[in-house]
């Protein structure tokens, strides 16, 4: 309704017709809009109305469409019946009166209109608090009139007596009658209110049976912190729903609906984040009922390498056309000239090309309308050149999501536990709300937004509109609730835990084009209205329990309580309660807050200088026993115990837990070992004149810091053969010490007594490897246990996410390549070696005129692609590598424009021709038999089993 008023010119402040689309945000915004007004009697007379009007308009469409009443009207329909009726209504009919129970300051004029219109049918007899009205202690009322006695009571109000007396404080006659006793708690850190407020739960209830209310106003953002701890001690209690849009389920499908659309569609992070996640985990075979032309074991499946790769050296960001790059690069990708294993490669490339086709067709519901054009190009095999076949699209997003849900894998779904996980019922429920939907749209002729962002609109608003209610079990002795819901409740122990200025905020939501001066206008500008309505909570809440206990944030930075308590606890300083707030609660065992018996939760802290101290918890305590002090960690969780029995290990008690794994301690003196390993290992600089820092010193040497394996000039002036024993570590003449033969890698770190290696290591595992590359071989001198980390466990750190900017190795490998086309330009064949007479290069093809340079460039237009793109990043790296802006470099390609050598890559061309003493004979050269492309190296000649073999590619070789 909303588009279409929106290109029937019914809203100009908000949308031009053909400039754009109408989206559902602002249809959200254009609702809070007619929520807000519709408090007033006069909800439209404002001139500066964006639209609130016509938006009512559709409403009252809709509702006679659908025969129906929308929420947001039901009171102004209930208003104007009431108001058009001499007759009682029939629920009326009977009744002799109602009775009005206090409300937090203040009616709207629609909810004042509403009550009156009642009480033309029934009298209304309101109860309201004392107080005053201006502070919000007086609370809502309906008309402003002398209150009743006990003579003019109506005669239908069961007989009471009537409270005479007045009140201007915070204190009331409840509060006084019952004798509550207040106790301010002061908090060095907010984070330590949970574990304090679970130490009061559980002293209170071992010893009584009354019940104990928290408040706690950002108990809705953190329901899952309370549900934990208050299972730690043994009590069960869960927030009563949760919407969909906090349930991992939902995020998951959201995610792959939004795979599609948006600046992040088809992008290497979605993907992961979409099919290598284990949210919702999806089947290994997505298309069963595919099968391939020529290869029968191939199927469409991804390879997360090929996809790192293919990311990482053609910079396929995501957003509009990611997917065209995606299949494009794809579609002419060949394994590299130094792949080891060609064909396992090959397929893997075809296999993810396939793949990326298959979801292109299965995603056709929600692709983006540049992408729509694809779906009718074949897809052609990268590797085995046959045309691919592609499931059948889903004809809307319903059949999509219907796919989608049946490709999950169940039985891994299943097996997870995780508190408040809803699983398969969060899907349900998202299921069951996206067919009341549609069944309602097309009851009332309206279009079902069935594909592309619309859809997703869809699921994002079921996930904010949806809740899911918990069924399991809970205790009635201990709730946690916000202010507003503890409104006219009462316990015998009441927390007031989370009033700190963040979590209970006095800021006035705001509202789409309703500023300062707009509400003013329409008698909407009541900027204390929250701090009134908070008043009021408060001032109940602190009559409404036997024992009250509060808790201040003052004394951290940042922190402190809101405005509403704030203002008490500084009227209350000026009085003599603020002394008697110091007491404990009564409830609260004395051992909890003094005596050295043994450790205590709660300490007593000086605030002021000179005016007492105030109970505070603390994180940590210290006791003596007979074996000395003993630091002691307070807390429930898990966590908690797992730090209080590091503790105890640290400082060598036997702590009430134990280990599992006590060899996991070894961890944690690691590195003050290795660094006592370094800081006493023999140095060769310590040997004396004419004489050798042996080798034997090899097994004592934690890092190769302690010898001389770079050469340098003093080094190379001594004569290392003069050493009486061979190998040796340095051997000195004079001042300097030779070179070292280099000693890596160093035998592991053992002793009899202590197992450190086994710790740190898998010694008893053989490393059998049949091929080494140099590379490999390279990383194992380096660090032998990091090499077994990266290379044998596969434990590397993440390598993150793609960056805007081209990747530093896609650019070394672009400098790589080039030089290699500098050299088969000039004769040499890859991988093999020059059959005639070497030439330098600039006697060569490459040195007449421009031959290199358009080598470069031939090169740069088949093989680089991302260069001359408009995007700020290739911009850039094209005016770095040749001096080129993207319309330079696209008139190239026309034939338009002839580049001058210039850039980086013109420098590295006039330094290669520079080089007049050198002839290369070899590019990617590999040291190879002829039956394998690996040689066998043989370390131990007189041992067969000894050696290993040898597969590397060397960039570039010439002949002096």
């Amino acid at each position: 309704r909303c588009v279409a008023a929106a290109e029937n010119t019914d809203l100009p402040f908000l949308y031009t017709p053909g400039v754009g689309t109408w989206t559902l945000t602002k249809t959200r915004r254009l609702q809070r809009l007619h929520a807000e007004l519709l408090q007033l009697r006069q909800p439209f007379a404002w001139e500066g109305d964006p639209g609130a009007a016509v938006f009512h308009k559709l409403c009252l469409e809709v509702e006679a469409d659908a025969g129906g009443t929308l929420p947001s009207l039901v009171s102004r329909h209930v208003l104007e019946a009431l108001q058009t009726t001499t007759e009682p209504p029939f629920h009326l009919s009977e009744v002799a009166g109602v009775i009005a129970l206090n409300t937090a300051p203040d009616f709207t004029e629609i909810e004042q209109d509403l009550l009156t219109a009642v009480a033309k049918f029934a009298p209304i007899h309101q109860l309201l608090h004392p107080g005053s009205f201006r502070l919000g202690h007086h609370g809502a009322y309906l008309i402003d009139e002398q209150p009743c006695d006990t003579e003019s009571l109506p005669d239908w109000i069961p007989p009471h007596e009537v409270w005479k007396g007045e009140e201007t404080g915070w204190q009331t006659a409840a509060g006084q009658h019952q004798q509550t006793e207040i106790t301010r708690v002061t908090l060095d850190e907010r984070r330590d209110m949970l574990p304090a407020a679970l130490a009061m739960i559980q002293a209170y209830m071992a010893s009584n049976e009354g019940r104990v209310m928290v408040i706690d106003a950002g108990v809705r953002e953190r329901p899952m912190a309370w549900s934990k701890g208050l299972a730690s001690i043994g009590i069960r209690w869960h927030p009563g729903s949760t919407a969909i849009n906090q349930q991992p389920t939902h995020h998951a499908i959201l995610r792959a609906a939004s795979l599609a659309q948006g600046m992040s569609a088809w992008s290497l992070e979605s993907l992961q984040s979409t099919f290598f996640s284990t949210v919702v985990p999806f089947q290994d075979d997505l298309f069963p009922t595919l099968n391939h032309p020529s290869e029968a074991a191939w199927r469409p499946q991804p390879d997360p390498q090929v996809l790192n790769d293919i990311a990482r050296t053609f910079h396929v960001l995501g957003g509009p056309g990611a997917i065209a790059r995606w299949l494009g690069v794809l579609a002419g990708a060949s394994p590299s000239f130094a792949e080891r294993r060609p064909t396992e490669k090959a397929q893997a490339l075809e296999e993810t090309q396939w793949w990326l086709a298959c979801l292109l067709h299965a995603w056709s519901p929600l692709l983006s309308p540049e992408d729509r054009h694809l779906l009718r190009q074949p897809v052609i095999g990268c590797t085995s050149g046959a045309t691919l076949p592609t499931p059948e699209s889903p004809k809307s997003a319903m059949a999509w999501l219907s796919w989608l849900l049946k490709s999950i894998d169940v039985a891994q779904l299943e097996e997870r536990r995780a508190p408040f996980d809803a699983g398969f019922g969060a899907l349900q429920h998202l299921v069951e709300s996206v067919n009341a939907i549609k069944s309602h749209l097309q009851s009332l002729g309206l279009p079902f937004p069935d594909h592309g962002a619309g859809f997703i609109d869809l699921l994002e608003h079921i996930g904010a509109s949806t809740d899911i209610a918990h069924q399991t079990s809970r205790t009635d002795r201990v709730n946690v609730v916000t202010p507003d819901d503890a409104l006219g409740c009462t316990a015998d122990v009441i927390l007031l835990v989370g009033l700190d200025v963040d979590a209970w905020s006095m800021r006035s939501p705001t509202v789409p084009w309703l500023d300062a001066q707009a509400q003013l206008d329409l008698g909407l500008f009541q900027t204390d209205r929250l701090v009134r309505r908070g008043r009021h909570h408060l001032r109940h809440l602190l009559n409404a329990g036997r024992h009250v206990v509060v808790f201040d944030s003052s004394p951290e930075e940042g922190g402190g309580p809101s405005a509403p308590l704030a203002e008490w606890l500084t009227d209350v300083r000026r009085s003599r309660s603020w002394e008697e707030m110091r007491s404990p609660p009564s409830f609260l065992p004395s051992r909890l807050y003094e005596g050295d018996a043994q450790a205590r939760p709660f300490t007593w802290t000086v605030r002021e200088e000179g005016h007492g101290s105030w109970l505070t918890p603390v994180m940590y305590s210290m006791v003596e026993d007979s074996e000395g002090l003993r630091s002691v960690r307070h807390g429930f969780s898990g966590r908690d115990r797992r730090q209080q029995l590091g503790l105890d290990l640290h400082a060598h008690y036997q702590g009430r837990h134990v280990l599992k794994h006590p060899n996991v301690l070894l961890d944690a003196f690691e590195g003050a070992i290795q660094a006592d390993r370094r800081r006493r290992q023999p140095l060769a600089k310590w040997t004396a004149e004419h004489e050798s820092f042996g080798w034997e010193n090899r097994a004592r040497l934690a890092s190769v810091d302690a010898v001389t394996l770079r050469p340098t000039r003093a080094a190379l002036k001594v004569n290392g053969m003069a050493a009486v024993s061979f190998p040796h570590l340095g051997h000195r003449e004079e001042k300097s010490v030779s070179l070292s033969v280099d000693p890596r890698p160093l035998p592991p770190y053992a002793t009899t007594d202590f197992g450190l290696s086994h710790r740190f290591g898998a010694l008893g595992t053989a490393i059998e490897r049949p091929v080494w590359s140099p590379s490999r071989l390279e990383a194992w001198l380096k660090c032998p246990r990091q090499a077994w980390i990266k290379q044998t466990l596969n434990a590397d750190d993440d390598e993150g996410t793609t960056t805007e900017d081209i990747d530093v190795r896609t650019r070394g490998q672009v400098v790589h390549e080039i030089e290699a086309a500098i050299l088969q330009g000039h004769g040499v064949p890859l991988g093999l070696e020059v059959s005639t007479a070497p030439l330098p290069l600039h006697a060569g093809p490459m040195g007449e005129g421009r031959a290199g340079w358009d080598a470069i460039l031939d090169f740069l237009q088949n093989e680089v692609h991302w260069l001359g793109r408009y995007n700020a990043v290739s911009v850039h790296r094209t005016k770095d590598l040749i001096d080129a802006t993207p319309e330079m470099w696209a008139a190239h390609q026309e034939g338009e424009l002839e580049l001058e050598p210039r850039g980086r890559l013109a420098r590295l061309l006039e330094a290669d021709l520079a080089l007049h003493h050198a002839a290369p004979v070899a590019v990617e050269w590999s040291p190879r038999t002829e039956k394998e492309r690996s040689v066998h190296l043989d370390t131990v000649p007189d041992d067969d089993s000894a050696g290993f073999h040898l597969f590397g590619l060397v960039d570039r070789v010439d002949v002096l």
